[in-house]
């Protein structure tokens, strides 16, 4: 459910350079590939989108559901709701050419928590490339309160079947939202929940 971000540098080929950031791409394309076992078919839409939409966030404008994952019931209940919904998933709708536009919303859920953070910090960098100067980003995460088991791995958990987790607080949610948004706050779930749902700017 992530997005690979192909970082291009001016590196000769052979050099030492060259090799690293070679090996770097490597390493999160397979991070990608990892992070795809963690998409979920659902029939119905998720607790963060229908609380999205129950609570009026979006109204109108271009939706970009990034990362989506097989939650394609998201999108299309999304679809009733902005005037234009176009959806991204390098493992499920890999259609990079809707990356490079601006939109009035981003919705990207259960994204983040199956990213380390290099992947993580590339995946924010997109969702500021695709927000206009106006545009709100809605991030949901797993919390504290979903219990996951594994072995420890960077800042979060590597689980049995290899994929990284990470769950949240909704202060170190906020804390590292704040590091790449202007602005950032909480708007549905919380600790006692199994998810948490940030709105950022």
């Amino acid at each position: 459910m992530s997005v690979v971000l192909h970082m291009r540098f001016v590196v000769k080929r052979g050099t030492l350079s060259y090799l690293i950031l070679e090996l770097r791409n490597a390493l999160m394309a397979n991070e990608t590939k990892i992070s795809g076992k963690t998409a979920i078919a659902r029939s119905k839409i998720s607790r963060p989108t229908r609380h999205i939409l129950k609570n009026g966030h979006i109204k109108g404008g271009r939706l970009l559901h990034l990362s989506c994952g097989k939650a394609a019931m998201d999108t299309r209940v999304l679809s009733h709701f902005a005037d234009e919904v176009a959806e991204y998933d390098p493992n499920h709708a890999p259609n990079t050419s809707v990356l490079v536009d601006e939109y009035d919303f981003v919705v990207a859920n259960y994204v983040v928590n199956t990213l380390p953070p290099l992947e993580r910090n590339l995946f924010y960098r997109q969702v500021n490339r695709n927000l206009g100067e106006d545009g709100v980003g809605f991030i949901a995460v797993r919390s504290i309160k979903d219990v996951v088991n594994g072995d420890p791995d960077q800042d979060g958990l590597r689980t049995l079947r290899g994929t990284f987790q990470k769950t949240y607080t909704t202060g170190s949610l906020l804390d590292e939202l704040l590091d790449h948004f202007d602005h950032a706050e909480i708007i549905g779930g919380g600790d006692a929940f199994r998810y948490l749902i940030a709105k950022v700017q």
